[in-house]
């Protein structure tokens, strides 16, 4: 009795279910499709079977990447779509590592969930003066720190660069641009020798200088002994 009263259910559900339009779902069709591709999903329990569309995730397609209304205000009360992650207000720090390189850190986006790190990631542009920001490099969203440091190498001496960071979501191919952070520039300076070593640009490293100097000086040091000795004899000579 009980397995055919589950297997009357069963039917129930079935028959409901293929009875659904498209865009719902479960028992008397009462819920709704998340964003599938093909607009449709399983009559029974709501998977999309061709996958999301554009920018929706989750089990059932229900969610949009880091959907949340709150999403820039912590750098930034302005916002034309708050999925779309921010560094506005954000300004990177640079250090310079050698005369070519900068080390550049940025805080990340803190709105960014974990399970979906996958899909965000920044790029670091530059430009030497006051030349056009190009050269951008992509790094991944790196969920396991707060902030994010990367080498800039190749660079020109003494000359000053300025330095942006943008971050941006990307799914099917497509990709979207938050807010960039503000520019910060640096300029860079020569390599400085290391205390107490000795440049190669010193002028009393001169082949051969060093050992004429101590020559010099080991010669007087014998003479004056030599003369020293001289005298206590002619002294002694005249005690007599």
């Amino acid at each position: 009795m009980t397995a055919a009263i589950l297997l009357l259910g069963l039917c129930v559900v079935a028959s409901s279910a293929e009875a659904c339009q498209t865009g719902s779902f479960g028992v008397n069709c009462s819920r709704e499709c998340g964003q599938c591709k093909d607009e449709a999903c399983s009559p029974v329990d709501g998977h999309c079977s061709d996958g999301c569309q554009l920018w929706s995730v989750g089990k059932l397609c229900k969610e949009e990447l880091c959907e949340n209304p709150y999403y820039v205000s912590i750098y930034s009360n302005i916002g034309s779509n708050p999925a779309v992650p921010s560094l506005d207000g954000l300004t990177p720090t640079l250090r310079e590592v050698n005369e070519t390189s900068v080390a550049i850190t940025w805080r990340q986006d803190p709105k960014i969930q974990q399970e979906y790190a996958q899909f965000y990631g920044y790029t670091v542009a530059y430009a030497e003066d006051n030349g056009d920001l190009m050269n951008d490099q992509r790094f991944n969203h790196n969920s396991s720190t707060q902030d994010q440091t990367v080498i800039v190498s190749n660079l020109n001496v003494h000359q000053e660069y300025s330095f942006r960071v943008k971050c941006f979501r990307e799914m099917d191919n497509q990709m979207n641009y938050g807010t960039p952070s503000n520019i910060i520039r640096i300029r860079l300076t020569a390599a400085k020798p290391t205390p107490g070593a000795t440049s190669s640009y010193d002028t009393d490293s001169t082949p051969g200088k060093g050992e004429n100097k101590s020559a010099l000086i080991a010669g007087v040091v014998v003479g004056v002994a030599v003369a020293m000795a001289l005298a206590v004899a002619v002294a002694v000579l005249l005690l007599l």
